[in-house]
């Protein structure tokens, strides 16, 4: 009886770190990620107040006639980080964050965007067009974020 609580009571911890929707990647936590933004032209944004954020947030998913619950993010400790590819001619994109981490001056933040690009005639890569994004936070170091981005081209899968 003692081994079954404990493992109901590990399942539930387990259960709760899933509710929240958000997750940590390489030092930064994802707010949301996906590939139908409304925002059409590629940008690198970094947010410092709630009246930004709401409008990064307003803007992202102006197409969507239910758009996620606005996340609470305290900007005393968080800065938001945004990267939106823009419109893209077919599906498959991934947007990922490699690095994420202080600075060597221990004022800015240094952010490394990963964008993956599918291969050609992978059935992941349709013919529709995409708008990938993300939006994250950092830890607010005081200072500016400097970002970065490097491309993984996927091998082609067939003919």
């Amino acid at each position: 009886m003692k081994k079954l609580s404990i493992i109901l009571g590990a399942s539930l911890i387990a259960l709760a770190g899933c509710g929240g929707g958000t997750k940590s990647d390489n030092g930064a936590t994802i707010l949301a990620q996906g590939n139908h933004s409304a925002v059409k032209d590629q940008s690198y944004q970094d947010i410092h107040d709630q009246a930004a954020f709401e409008k990064l947030w307003k803007d992202a998913y102006a197409n969507q006639s239910s758009p996620p619950a606005l996340p609470t993010v305290d900007f005393t400790k968080e800065t938001v980080i945004a990267l939106f590819l823009g419109e893209k001619a077919n599906s498959g994109f991934d947007v990922r964050v490699k690095s994420a981490a202080p600075a060597e001056n221990g004022k800015d933040y240094d952010v490394t965007f990963l964008v993956i690009v599918p291969g050609d005639h992978c059935a992941r890569g349709g013919a529709d067009k995409s708008t990938p994004f993300l939006i994250g936070t950092v830890p607010n170091a005081g200072g500016t974020v400097n970002f970065d981005t490097e491309t993984r081209h996927n091998p082609p899968c067939g003919n």
